[in-house]
């Protein structure tokens, strides 16, 4: 097992975690311009809001930690869509959503706790499993057990995720080639295997 992390907001601890999923800068620039083939029509786009630019996946054998960082202060947790985090267990049969199980942040309680929440199939969320979490500038961290995600062997799993603020309002993931920020961008996806 890689590391135990504290959610606390300090963030120490994953320096020792060494790999990065990377995602592009400065890809939530406002736009406001003609596009190819529009004649008197300005393409306009302010949605941008957290530029998401590293991850980092962790576990101690009970529970898998998060970490995302941004290129500026993360915006408030009572902002719509905000810091929504996908997850799908590779190899589950319950229903999904593009693939995905699970989400975080699509319902937040408060500045430390927020859901997991599954999906019936779909964009139909509910279920509402409390996580802790801790924000502290351009860092958060959050901690899932295992077991809320149906993982039964520690020893042996992957999973997929992806990071999105402010975009996908009602289940088009195409959303995240146009509005806010993804990581990674488009349907595209991280990847985590643990095996011991």
């Amino acid at each position: 097992y890689n590391v135990n992390v504290k959610i606390d907001g300090t963030f120490s601890e994953w320096q020792s975690v060494g790999t990065r999923y990377i995602d592009n800068r400065d890809d939530t620039a406002a736009r406001d311009h003609f596009g190819f083939g529009y004649k008197n029509i300005s393409l306009k786009n302010e949605t941008g809001r957290n530029d998401i630019i590293i991850s980092k996946v962790a576990m101690d054998g009970k529970n898998l930690y998060f970490y995302v960082m941004t290129r500026g202060k993360i915006s408030s947790h009572t902002d719509p869509m905000w810091m929504r985090l996908f997850i799908d267990v590779t190899g589950s049969d319950k229903p999904s959503w593009e693939g995905f199980q699970f989400v975080l942040n699509n319902k937040v309680k408060d500045a430390s706790t927020t859901y997991l929440q599954t999906t019936t199939g779909g964009w139909n969320w509910g279920g509402d499993q409390e996580i802790s979490y801790a924000l502290n500038g351009s860092e958060m961290e959050l901690s899932i057990p295992l077991e809320k995600l149906g993982i039964s062997d520690p020893n042996d799993f992957t999973i997929d995720f992806k990071w999105a603020d402010n975009n996908i309002a009602s289940g088009d993931i195409m959303e995240c080639m146009r509005d806010g920020d993804a990581a990674p961008g488009g349907r595209f996806r991280y990847r985590y295997i643990f095996k011991k």
